[in-house]
């Protein structure tokens, strides 16, 4: 099976002049491996990538002083006594969505002891990030993979340093961005009012087009305090980046085809000749360029995106520093304080076959 771009009528190299022919690879991929795989039922169509993130040293001391254990954020329990971590919580609500399909999960290569439990009651597929070079190559890999056995699918990447309260209203925000993906082939970002508790947000903020009558949105990395007070004060439609992305496979693949065309080409190659060889290409290839983040260098390039906002009554909240996971941990702690309502109202709700063993080695 010879995919490679010189080989794949149309695809060039990966220039600006051939847009489309990282679709054409995976497609190709795709039919030599239904062609070789034996009769069975068709593969969902719909995926889901949890990405973990990376094991940062200040959230792993905060983890340490709020609960006595140092891990990585992603494995740390922020509800007391209901023994699920963070990517667990992850894995749960994204197995509502894509049911009959496995999750992908991110992870960096440093937090492989922890992840055992994961892959021990087999809730996700991981796929391992090498230190230090963001997220978005092994969130590329894993969006080939799916892509590979399903080129049409509609793909949800959602990471998991974050908490909601209300997982019925976030889950219905995020199948409006799958209706919407599906409808429109559109890469729908999740937004949500921006937080209460100092921190660090991407934020996805509306304006005019000459080209259309709606509104449209693009992502800002970061913006300072006196941005957000100016559109605050210009009455701009503005919320919080929850970093929850839903789009169709071949929308995802444009965007790192405009952000990473040498990278992708070397992830397709490798998916064309089996997944031991794609991982070793893949870390290969990842070591040879400059860090790739998801959100700040992937979904930034894209000027237009489709966005679906969460009502303030989810109780979104990004835990991307120490203050909000001790936020996050006091929320959970109290949910009737904290919002004015019952309890029950935000019970966790377990998918099938969802219930976590306890383990010591976690916090």
């Amino acid at each position: 099976m010879d995919v490679r771009p010189e080989n794949v009528p149309g695809s060039g190299d990966g220039r600006a002049e051939s847009p489309g022919w990282s679709w054409r690879m995976v497609t190709a991929i795709a039919r030599g491996r239904a062609a070789l795989a034996p009769l069975g039922p068709p593969p969902p169509r719909r995926g889901a990538i949890v990405v973990g993130g990376a094991a940062r040293p200040d959230l792993v001391r905060a983890a340490l002083r709020l609960t006595g254990k140092a891990v990585p954020p992603a494995f740390c329990r922020i509800s007391e006594g209901e023994g699920m971590t963070l990517v667990e919580e992850t894995l749960s609500r994204s197995r509502r969505h894509v049911v009959g399909a496995t999750p992908v999960v991110v992870l960096e290569s440093r937090q492989r002891r922890w992840a055992a439990p994961i892959a021990r009651r087999r809730l996700g597929h991981l796929r391992w990030m090498p230190e230090e070079t963001g997220d978005g190559s092994a969130v590329m890999a894993a969006l080939v993979e799916i892509m590979a056995q399903a080129p049409d699918s509609i793909i949800m990447v959602h990471p998991a340093l974050q908490m909601v309260a209300n997982e019925a209203g976030f889950g219905a925000a995020i199948e409006e961005g799958f209706r919407r993906a599906t409808l429109g082939g559109e890469v729908v970002a999740l937004g949500a009012p921006p937080p209460e508790v100092t921190g660090r947000d991407d934020y996805l903020v509306s304006f005019s087009s000459a080209r259309s009558d709606q509104p449209r949105w693009r992502l800002v990395r970061d913006p300072s305090r006196a941005v957000r007070t100016r559109w605050t004060a210009a009455a701009a439609a503005a919320y919080a980046f929850t970093g929850v992305v839903v789009g169709s496979g071949r929308a995802l693949l444009a965007e790192f085809e405009a952000a990473a065309p040498r990278l992708l080409r070397l992830v397709l190659e490798g998916a064309a000749l089996g997944a031991p060889r794609l991982d070793t290409l893949t870390a290969a290839a990842v070591r040879g360029h400059c860090p790739l983040d998801f959100a700040r260098n992937v979904l930034a390039f894209d000027p237009v995106l489709g966005v679906v906002v969460a009502g303030p009554s989810v109780g979104w909240l990004g835990l991307d520093n120490a203050a909000r996971l001790a936020t996050g941990r006091a929320r959970r702690r109290s949910v009737r304080c904290a919002y004015g309502v019952s309890g029950a109202s935000y019970r966790r709700r377990y998918a099938p076959g969802d219930h976590p063993e306890p383990s010591p080695q976690m916090c």
